[in-house]
């Protein structure tokens, strides 16, 4: 996933040929408004749409229904700026915002928005509980210790910012299948997994077209390729996936095709 600049700067169009060059499960732009999703052209990667302005918001439905956006995220700061919003302890300044992209989503048939960013990077409080909530999941392998974009860096020698396919694997089973999150999280969770899009050549290739799959996918340096997430069958019995890739040379390609054959393997397996 890669963020371009805005449409009408000086870099658009350079940023445009950068990306054509690279495989890309979705390109993020900012500014978003119906125009400026139409300079990207009919062709590639799914678009995340920002809405950070106040003509963006005014137009997220038009902006929503664009062939290529897969979904929006509400950016809220640069919004914020613009209508001179004083930040508040209760977010209420963003309700009106955040109910807008949530309705004109769904009125596009498009999968629910991404929310604001949470711009405290440094919240070491928030880097805390994140780990306190996976140790509860009963998972004491998954491990959370540095800020992005540093975590992402996915050396091989590493045990930071680590899981195992058996610990994450049995975490989404805990968050999807069991009752680690109230009902209405749950679902909503789920709901999320089953509209990504991002494994069309990995889980999803590889597996029946009459399976069910709710998944998230991950990749990084050092060929980094993960698919993770839950398998319904045709009569509903649930199977959780775990693949996780890693090669040696830190430019290798991300191998798609190895985890949709794992998956068909299963599949196959299972059958």
């Amino acid at each position: 996933m890669v963020r371009v600049n805005g449409a009408g700067t000086q870099w658009f169009d350079d940023d445009l040929a950068a990306a054509g060059e690279l495989e890309l499960e979705a390109l993020v732009l900012p500014k978003a408004t119906p125009d400026s999703v139409a300079e990207l052209g009919s062709s590639g990667p799914p678009v995340i749409a920002i809405v950070e302005t106040a003509q963006g918001l005014r137009l997220a439905y038009e902006t929503a229904s664009s062939p290529r956006v897969e979904a929006l995220l509400l950016g809220a700061a640069d919004l914020g700026a613009e209508l001179g919003w004083e930040p508040r302890p209760d977010g209420l300044e963003l309700l009106y915002a955040r109910s807008k992209v949530v309705a004109d989503s769904a009125a596009a048939r498009i999968r629910g928005p991404f929310d604001v960013v949470h711009l405290d990077t440094r919240d070491d409080a928030g880097l805390e509980a994140a780990a306190r909530f996976a140790r509860s999941l009963g998972d004491p392998v998954t491990r959370l210790d540095r800020w992005e974009t540093d975590l992402n860096s996915a050396d091989p020698w590493r045990i930071t910012d680590t899981t195992t396919p058996r610990a994450i694997g049995r975490t989404y089973a805990r968050l999807v299948l069991g009752d680690a999150l109230n009902r209405p999280d749950r679902e909503l969770l789920t709901h999320w997994l089953l509209n990504n899009t991002t494994s069309a050549n990995r889980f999803r290739l590889g597996l029946p077209e009459t399976w069910t799959v709710a998944d998230k996918t991950g990749g990084g340096s050092y060929g980094a390729n993960n698919d993770v997430g839950i398998a319904w069958t045709p009569d509903g019995t649930p199977i959780v996936l775990a693949v996780q890739v890693t090669k040696p040379d830190q430019d290798a390609e991300l191998d798609h095709p190895l985890i949709a054959d794992t998956a068909a393997l299963l599949a196959e397996t299972l059958a």
